[in-house]
């Protein structure tokens, strides 16, 4: 399927402009997706030859004879041979364990498709910037606490013996994972300042901050979805027009929008083809749709257009409202330099409210 979306966007748009306008994040993780998963039957498949290697120096040896191989050659290839296969056996159960995060990632493209599911997606990305930021002033006072705990513990007690190890205890501090008669060991002041100072500063202040970035932008992204369709809803509709697909009711989306603009990925063909009505007879009699779901498909086509023009309306207004407010600063502006160069008074405060 992937395939023939990259053929199709080559076809329609060539290879380079069709590669640049398919290769966004999601068909990325798609693509990588699937070699991911050729890499790993080319390792196993390498493994099993290491392990039939393996088989065959072993039968080389004699259980009766000391040693089981009847030189030092043949020992020394089957230790080698043993701690390259223990070796990659470790690496493709660690392969193995990242496979189910790229295969569970392709689930945000069905997502996607949802604006309810994409809440949370759509939330993340909107915040990321913030986020960002926050997390260079998180990590600078975190470090401050880690190196504090360092000083504090580091002689004492094997969890603070290093930066990685106390960075480690420190971030399970934060999640309350503590052992505090451990900690009030090198002195009860000492402990009770740097506990205390930890737990406001970060637990109770930096992370709270941190949810209420997530939850203003979240809040942001839900007022924008207004009505949307639910997930069971929008379920029972798909099975409904699948099942009609199925006993030969109706035709699929997919082939309707193929008929009607088969260059649907080129932009440059859209004014020609909106100077043409689509009407319920053309979709009949040309396409072979039935008079239901033609009469469904251009009442649904012409709620989306309405929702469309509201929304550019919206900001039509913004806009218009904006350059009205810079016009009138402008007409300010001249009329303060004019004064000024008359030696007039300056009015302290400007008519014009932003």
């Amino acid at each position: 399927e992937e395939s023939m979306e990259v053929v199709k966007h080559w076809c329609q748009l060539g290879i380079l402009t069709g590669t640049k306008e398919y290769m966004d994040f999601v068909n990325l993780v798609d693509w990588t997706a699937i070699i991911y998963s050729f890499v790993l039957v080319a390792v196993n498949a390498l493994q099993i030859g290491r392990l039939k290697d393996l088989a065959d120096i072993m039968k080389t040896g004699k259980p009766q004879q000391i040693g089981t191989f009847g030189n030092n050659a043949d020992r020394s290839d089957f230790y080698e041979q043993v701690d390259v296969i223990v070796y990659w056996t470790l690496m493709i159960r660690t392969m193995l364990a990242v496979y189910p995060f790229i295969v569970v990632s392709r689930f945000f493209k069905a997502f996607a498709s949802q604006p309810r599911l994409a809440m949370v997606t759509n939330t993340l990305v909107s915040a990321a910037n913030d986020i960002i930021h926050f997390v260079v002033v998180f990590g600078t006072v975190f470090t401050v606490f880690v190196l504090c705990a360092i000083i504090l513990w580091g002689q004492e007690l094997e969890d603070f013996a290093n930066f990685a190890r106390t960075f480690h205890t420190v971030f399970r501090i934060m999640l309350g994972d503590f052992d505090w008669e451990e900690l009030r060991e090198i002195g009860r002041p000492q402990a009770y300042i740097w506990f205390w100072s930890f737990q406001w500063l970060v637990v109770l202040i930096m992370l709270n901050m941190l949810l209420a970035i997530i939850m203003d932008v979240y809040t942001e992204v839900k007022s924008h979805i207004g009505r949307a369709e639910t997930l069971w809803s929008q379920s029972y509709e798909i099975w409904q027009r699948t099942l009609q697909v199925w006993k030969g009711h109706a035709v699929s989306l997919k082939r309707v929008l193929q008929m009607l603009d088969p260059t649907d990925l080129v932009e440059e063909d859209n004014e020609e083809e909106e100077s043409l009505p689509v009407q319920i007879e053309t979709l009949v009699e040309e396409h072979k749709l039935s008079e239901e779901q033609a009469l469904e498909i251009l009442i649904e086509s012409a709620m989306l257009h309405e929702t469309e023009l509201a929304a550019h309306s919206s900001e039509r207004k913004c806009i218009a409202r904006i350059e009205t407010k810079v016009t009138q600063m402008h007409g300010f502006l001249e009329r303060y330099m004019h004064r000024g160069s008359f030696g007039g008074k300056f009015s302290a405060t400007p008519s014009v409210t932003i």
